[in-house]
C-alpha cells in the first residue's frame, strides 16, 4: 500500500511558503537600496553636502546577485510545486514514474510512502498535466515556464556572469506564475497580504500586538511600494495596472485598518505610495491593493492635502 500520499493542498501550501520567501527577500533587498538611495538624496541637497557623506551604490547589485538567484529557484520551484498539486487533483498516480520499474522497498509493515517513488521531472510536468485535465492552463504558460526553467538551470548548474538577473524580471515572474496557476486567489498583492495576516509573528500570538490582518497592512504596503519604485513604469502597468506618471491617492479603507494598531503614526505613510488611480477600463477610482472603487476623486486623508 502507499502511503502519505500528498493532496494538491499540501503542495499549494509549500509553493506558496517558497514563492512568499523569495518575495519577502526581494522587497527587503529593494527596500534597503531605495533607502541608501534616499540618503544620499538628502545629503546631495544638504547645505552641508560632502562627497564623503554618500555610499557608493556602484557594487550593491554584484552583491545581492547570489540572493537573486536564490530567489529565482525559489520562485521556480514553487511554480513546479503548483504543477504538481494541480496534477494531483487528477490522480497523485500520474505523478509518479517507472510505476513496474524500480518499485522501492516496502516497510516492515508492507507499506511505501509515496515520498519514495521516483516522480515526473520538471520538463514533463506541465505535458501530464496538459494531457489529463480538462481545465488547461492558458495559452503562453508553456513558453514562459520552459524560458524560466532554463533560465534557472543555467544560474544553478554553472558559474554564469554574462546574463543579467534583475529584480524587476523576478517580481515579474512571481506575479505571471500567480496570474497563470493562482488566479482564483486574487491578484497578487492581495494573496501576498492574507500570507502575511495569515503568518503573523511566525504563528506566535502575543496579546499586546494586533491581529495579523491590521498589523501587516502597512508592511505589505510598503513591499508593493518598494516593488513599483525600482520597476519601469511599463511593468507598473502590466504587472499592477499602476501608472507612475499619473496621479494617486490613499486608499482610505486601507488606511483605516492600519489605523486599528495603536503604533500606527501617519509618518510611516511617507514611505508608502498612494494605491488609488483612476481607471479608464472601470470609469472608477481604483485601489490596487485592495480593488476598492469609487466614482469620485478621493479626499486628502485626515481632511488635509496629500
Amino acid at each position: 500500500m502507499i502511503t502519505n500520499i500528498p493532496s494538491k493542498e499540501d503542495f499549494y501550501a509549500t509553493a506558496s511558503h517558497m514563492v512568499n520567501e523569495a518575495w519577502e527577500n526581494l522587497t527587503s533587498i529593494a527596500h534597503e537600496y531605495i533607502q541608501l538611495q534616499e540618503r544620499n538624496e538628502y545629503y546631495e541637497q544638504s547645505e552641508y553636502h560632502n562627497e564623503e557623506n554618500l555610499i557608493v551604490l556602484d557594487n550593491f547589485w554584484n552583491y545581492v546577485r547570489p540572493k537573486l538567484i536564490s530567489a529565482l529557484a525559489l520562485v521556480q520551484q514553487s511554480v513546479e510545486f503548483r504543477l504538481k498539486g494541480l496534477i494531483v487533483e487528477i490522480s497523485p498516480y500520474l505523478l509518479i514514474t517507472n510505476a513496474s520499474k524500480n518499485i522501492p522497498k516496502f516497510d516492515e509493515n508492507g507499506n511505501i510512502p509515496f515520498s519514495s517513488f521516483h516522480t515526473l521531472d520538471a520538463q514533463d510536468l506541465f505535458k501530464v498535466h496538459h494531457a489529463y485535465s480538462e481545465n488547461k492552463i492558458e495559452e503562453g504558460f508553456f513558453k514562459w515556464y520552459s524560458e524560466m526553467r532554463l533560465l534557472r538551470n543555467t544560474y544553478m548548474h554553472t558559474v554564469e556572469l554574462n546574463r543579467d538577473i534583475s529584480l524587476e524580471m523576478l517580481f515579474e515572474s512571481i506575479i505571471t506564475a500567480h496570474n497563470y496557476l493562482n488566479k482564483d486567489y486574487g491578484h497578487w498583492i492581495w494573496s501576498r497580504y492574507n500570507y502575511r495576516s495569515e503568518h503573523a509573528s511566525n504563528g506566535i500570538e502575543f496579546k499586546e500586538m494586533p491581529p495579523g490582518n491590521i498589523f501587516e497592512m502597512l508592511p505589505t504596503h510598503i513591499e508593493l511600494t518598494s516593488c513599483i519604485k525600482l520597476s519601469s513604469n511599463e511593468r507598473c502597468i502590466s504587472n499592477f495596472g499602476y501608472n507612475k506618471n499619473n496621479e494617486n491617492y490613499f486608499c482610505k479603507p486601507c488606511v483605516s485598518v492600519m489605523e486599528k494598531n495603536d503604533y500606527f503614526n501617519s509618518k510611516y505613510l511617507d514611505e508608502c505610495i498612494g494605491t488609488i488611480q483612476y481607471n479608464e477600463v472601470r470609469s472608477k477610482y481604483v485601489c490596487i491593493f485592495c480593488q476598492h472603487e469609487q466614482l469620485e476623486e478621493p479626499a486628502p486623508l485626515w481632511g488635509e492635502e496629500n
